[in-house]
């Protein structure tokens, strides 16, 4: 009996044992199963999310990219003047075949070339004038209603989605406005390019990229309160335009898309399946795309794995279970075998237990109080080399790195000191050959669990991404900029060495101080507005400002900026500019240096002319009054001197005057007073002034310049540029020369050719400089200033032309003076549209753009966008007349200068009083050409 209570007894002590063998090992796979499910659940998780994101970036990208190329094909016809006349020439005639066989071979290579379904051309009425196809197939009639907006709005327009009642079918295209090539605001008709959603764009947003039975891809838009599909589904095929669901159903993805939702969100669909889906808006469009996916196929693959480690688990757990009661049962027959059967499946187990904990790539570390290693799985081999068995038993310290012993101490007694909650720390571990590993432990201690009493550690190897990390601080350091990382609450987080070299503080002086600080007093609001500005915006930043160094010295630094996604920090570099800057300044204050010494010169200039030419009109005045008195003196020498003193005094004035001119032209007080002149009369003019000098040394002056030639410029200072060629090639030319005036092909300019004795070669470079006088006596012994071509030169670069020279000695030279090309534009202002286009002929044919406008309102709004040179208009009109609109333009002071015609067929007495009240002229109506043009061109040329 005895011997049976012992063996009961050790029974009792050997199912206890077994029991927390049991225990034990199941708490052992039931945690290692939770960790690597948990694990392989987020990884999953954030697997499907990065897939749908990616497909929904890739299609928003693709539908972007689609609206673009669409727009720039509409683009390509838009203010097409070749086009335009295509379009002009067939409305003008539509029984014109060729004109509708060109037009149709355009419209023709968009169906082709761009894969549209048809292009249309509609009329300014909106009635449908040409197809690229003609035929049945389908085309968007809608735009015959809407011409009048269209044309109005006057851009290329995307016509989204919308389905036609004429034709039941889906519609979408780009609209483009087509103008007249001559004038844009006249509208000649719409060109519509029809595009087949079916055909690319459903397939397109439809397709999945790998397969599924739930996933798909669809697009929405806002309608009102409701949203709208706009493609067909998978579930629904007649979704397209006709499925809307209200926005108060937020819990479906495509209701969030429209409201502002981005990314991946979870919630209902439209056949009430839990989805999971990503969202986003398409740019410069009224769409959203989701791509979304049934959550029950989503996490299918996630919840097979569950089930499997739930039963590979409960196999374990079962097993384990079933043994041991097998076990326990034999155990009352054949004790010693029953715990060597025991001994042997517990060994099976554990087999088992650790085939699962090896099979993870982190290593598990079991410490006792002693810090002593007693277990360790065998993924530390692949982590520092060493096998289990070399590791256990032995302190867990022998494996740290040297330097980091400390630290590893530290936090080893602080998981000690807090029982069940976990650290997690990063340090490095010595590899069985010799090198460093990065690790990453999360440990917890369990002393206060008899069934474990000792550390648990988990260990992960994190040294690729300290090598990424340590490669991307090297890079960071080697950036000649200064580059940083800052919290938006004014500090510096991190610094790269470039600041130190740059300001003078050391890394810590940086860190430990408000940015602002360091920022110049005058500078300090500019750049904390300008920071608090952009980072509610979440934009970059740009700005300069000045900084102060360590010696208490500022440096001129350029920011540029960007906060993170979650506004918290502020990623920057900012570059030393302080050698630009200064240069910068020291420009400035040489300009306004050099800018008040031309402005003292021209002073100094007009004054010192100003009392010189007083003096000597006084002089010149005596000398010629005695020699009025003395008319016949009998001394020729004498008689030499009072000519010669008389040429000198002269020529002085002469001089002079010449520096009054170009001083006054240099420094503003003269400036240009254009309008449109005729270049025939001006030479013609020119050449009768300075005829009978000509006619005196025996030289023939030719006039070959057009009879129609139109200049734009002002009169008598054109005037000063032709009397001093014309009188400079006079002076070189001898008896028997010739000098004419011409065009030269293809410029707008007049030409002075002359067969003198021409320029040297040594003189050509410096003959329009103030600062070289290159002045000569004529064939004659004329004697000149100097300062004639020089002061040409500075009224034609005035005008913002040039003037040129070409010169061989003994053969002649040739002037040319090259003017910018101006068109004429007249305002006509009349409310008859008859009379209206004829004007608007007349004009055209004389070369003149003409600006139309109805009535005197229409007029002056006409007037904000350009200003032209004549305004024509009628006395009587609706609204503002004639007389009213005179007056306004002549009491504005940016419009009083133009030269205003008025038509009107009333008495003399109207007539006077269209002259009183501002009109430079009149013609009677209706109009005669033979009196209406000459006028026109006596303003415009």
């Amino acid at each position: 009996m005895l011997a049976h209570n012992r063996a009961k007894s050790s029974l009792r002590g050997n199912a206890f044992v077994l029991i927390l063998v049991y225990t034990l090992m199941s708490a052992g796979i039931i945690i290692t199963a939770y960790v690597y499910s948990r694990n392989y659940e987020q990884n999953f998780h954030a697997n499907v999310e990065s897939q749908l994101s990616s497909i929904a970036d890739l299609k928003i990208g693709e539908l972007t990219l689609w609206r673009k190329e669409r727009l720039g094909d509409g683009y390509l016809l838009f203010k097409n003047k070749t086009f335009s006349k295509l379009v002009r020439l067939f409305l003008e005639n539509p029984e014109d075949a060729d004109a509708k066989k060109q037009l149709q071979d355009w419209m023709l290579k968009y169906t082709s070339a761009y894969q549209y379904t048809q292009v249309a051309l509609f009329d300014a009425h909106g009635f449908l004038r040409v197809l690229a196809i003609e035929g049945d197939k389908l085309v968007d009639l809608r735009i015959s209603h809407n011409i009048e907006a269209i044309l109005r709005e006057g851009r290329v327009v995307f016509q989204d989605f919308h389905r036609e009642t004429s034709d039941g079918h889906i519609h979408l295209g780009v609209v483009v406005p087509i103008f007249d090539e001559a004038d844009e605001n006249l509208p000649l008709g719409v060109l519509l390019l029809e595009v087949d959603p079916t055909t690319y764009l459903y397939p397109f947003i439809s397709r999945w990229p790998t397969p599924s039975k739930t996933a798909e891809t669809f697009l929405a838009r806002r309608d009102g309160d409701d949203i709208l599909f706009l493609n067909e589904l998978k579930f629904d095929k007649n979704a397209a335009l006709n499925l809307r669901i209200p926005l108060t159903r937020k819990d479906l993805p495509a209701v969030k898309a429209v409201l502002g939702h981005r990314g991946v969100v979870e919630g209902m669909d439209y056949r009430g399946k839990e989805v999971i889906a990503a969202v986003g808006a398409v740019p410069e469009s009224p769409w959203y795309l989701v791509a979304r996916m049934d959550i029950a196929e989503a996490y299918a693959p996630l919840e097979e794995r569950i089930w499997q480690m739930v039963a590979l688990v409960s196999v374990l757990l079962i097993g384990s279970g079933f043994f041991l009661g097998f076990i326990w049962r034999r155990r009352s027959a054949r004790f010693y075998k029953e715990r060597y059967e025991v001994a042997k499946e517990l060994k099976k187990a554990e087999m088992k237990f650790h085939l699962y904990i090896d099979s993870i790539s982190d290593a598990i570390w079991v410490l006792n109080t002693d810090l002593m290693v007693i277990y360790v799985s065998s993924s530390v081999s692949r982590i520092i080399g060493y096998t289990p068995d070399e590791i256990t038993g032995k302190p867990s310290m022998d494996f740290i790195h040297p330097d980091d012993l400390s630290l590893v101490a530290d936090a080893q007694s602080s998981v000690i000191e807090h029982p069940g909650h976990p650290a997690t720390l990063q340090y490095r571990m010595v590899h069985k050959d010799g090198s460093s590993v990065h690790v990453e432990t999360t440990g917890v201690s369990m002393m206060d669990n008899p069934s474990v009493h000792g550390v648990i550690i988990t260990m992960r190897d994190i040294t690729k991404r300290k090598r990424a990390e340590e490669d991307l601080q090297k890079f960071f350091n080697l950036v000649p900029d200064m580059v940083c990382v800052a919290s938006t609450d004014g500090h510096f987080l991190k610094v790269n060495p470039s600041w130190e070299k740059t300001l003078g503080f050391t890394e810590y002086e940086i860190l430990s101080t408000p940015f602002h600080d360091f920022v110049h007093p005058d500078d300090r609001e500019a750049t904390m507005k300008e920071v608090a500005e952009q980072i509610g915006v979440g934009a970059a930043i740009m700005f300069t400002n000045r900084y102060r160094c360590k010696d208490g010295s500022y440096k001129w630094l350029e920011w540029n900026a960007t906060p993170s996604d979650d506004g918290r920090l502020l990623f920057v570099a900012a570059r030393d500019i302080t050698e630009r800057k200064l240069g910068e300044i020291e420009l400035r204050l040489a300009k306004e240096k050099a800018e008040a010494a031309t402005k003292l010169k021209d002073q100094f200039v007009e004054l010192v002319a100003h009392d010189l030419k007083s003096p000597f009109s006084s002089m010149m005045g005596l000398i010629k009054l005695f020699a009025d008195r003395h008319p016949a003196i009998e001394d020729d020498i004498n008689q030499k001197i009072l000519e010669r003193v008389m040429a000198s005094g002269e020529r002085m004035i002469s001089m002079i005057d010449d520096l009054l001119k170009i001083n006054r032209l240099q420094s503003g007080k003269i400036t240009p007073q254009p309008r449109f002149f005729n270049g025939r009369m001006a030479v013609s003019a020119t050449i009768g002034s300075l005829a009978h000098n000509a006619a005196q040394k025996g030289i023939e002056v030719i006039n070959e310049i057009s009879v129609d030639m139109r200049l734009y410029a002002d009169p008598s200072l054109f005037n000063e540029v032709l009397l001093n060629l014309l009188s400079n090639a006079i002076k070189f030319c001898s008896k028997g020369d010739t000098i004419t005036f011409f065009t030269p092909p293809g410029k707008n300019a007049i030409a002075v050719r002359d067969t003198g004795r021409g320029i040297k070669d040594s003189a050509l470079p410096n003959i329009f400089k103030h600062e070289v006088v290159t002045t000569t006596p004529g064939t004659a012994g004329e004697l000149g200033t100097g300062f004639g071509l020089p002061f040409s030169a500075d009224i034609i670069k005035a005008h913002g032309g040039e003037i040129t020279v070409e010169s061989e000695p003994g053969k002649g030279s040739v002037f040319c003076v090259t003017l910018p090309y101006v068109k004429p534009v007249a305002l006509i202002v009349e409310d008859d549209l008859l009379a209206l286009m004829a004007l608007k002929g007349h004009l055209e044919v004389f070369g003149i753009d003409v600006i139309e406008a109805l009535d005197g309102e229409r007029a002056l709004a006409a007037l904000k966008d350009k200003r032209p040179h004549i305004i024509i208009t009628d006395l009587s009109m609706p609204g503002m007349d004639g007389f009213t609109l005179l007056d306004r333009l002549k009491q504005d002071a940016s419009t009083s200068a133009i030269p205003v015609i008025v038509m009107t067929g009333a008495d003399t007495e109207v007539k006077d009083n269209v002259f009183r009240h501002g009109a430079e002229d009149f013609v009677g109506k209706p109009l005669m050409l033979g009196d209406f043009i000459p006028r026109v061109r006596r303003i415009v040329g």
